[in-house]
């Protein structure tokens, strides 16, 4: 109810840009919301590709800022758009906590049979009691954390849904400093 309570409050007061602001937030939870059910009901998410896995993450890098090191001729099978989906939300979410003048770091390559993916930040990392609760729907670190800096708590709920799509596995850890958010993909 928060963001229609503050488009409200701003269509009431006369502020456009406020307004604009709050549809865009309201679409994205809306989206997110979309691509989270989608993906668990839709047949079609279950259809196995080939992906070239090691491609995929240096297009998705590309539009970010980072620090790079990803193996080439990594492949598994799945669906490219819900991998990168998977991704791009770990990235976004470690944007928001990485210090000024911190890159993230974004690395992939073989383990063991499969395919391991590390989105690390530099930032301050979470208590430890609340590493698993990070991929619960909706769940925030810090309750009133502005929705500016925090988004809604999806993202990582809908990269860990896209990771078991695929059979895998995504787990966070504290890396002292920051938090390191591992993917690993059967290939």
């Amino acid at each position: 109810r928060t963001p229609l309570s503050r488009l409200s409050l701003a269509v009431q007061l006369n502020r456009p840009e406020q307004a604009k602001q709050e549809i865009g937030r309201m679409s994205d939870l809306i989206g997110e919301l979309t691509e989270m059910t989608r993906s668990e009901g839709d047949p079609a998410a279950h259809a196995r590709d080939r992906v070239d896995l090691s491609t995929l993450l240096t297009e998705v890098a590309a539009n970010y800022d980072l620090d790079v090191d990803i193996q080439p001729g990594l492949v598994c099978h799945g669906r490219p758009a819900l991998l990168r989906r998977a991704v791009e939300n770990l990235l976004e979410n470690a944007k928001r906590y990485a210090p000024a003048g911190q890159r993230t770091r974004l690395s992939a390559g073989p383990e063991g049979g499969h395919a391991v993916i590390r989105v690390r930040d530099y930032g301050p990392g979470v208590p430890e009691a609340t590493l698993e609760d990070l991929f619960r729907p909706f769940f925030r670190v810090e309750v009133h954390r502005s929705r500016d800096f925090g988004g809604v708590g999806l993202g990582l709920a809908i990269a860990q849904r896209a990771v078991r799509l695929h059979h895998g596995d995504i787990a966070a850890r504290n890396a002292q400093p920051g938090l390191e958010v591992t993917i690993r993909l059967p290939v």
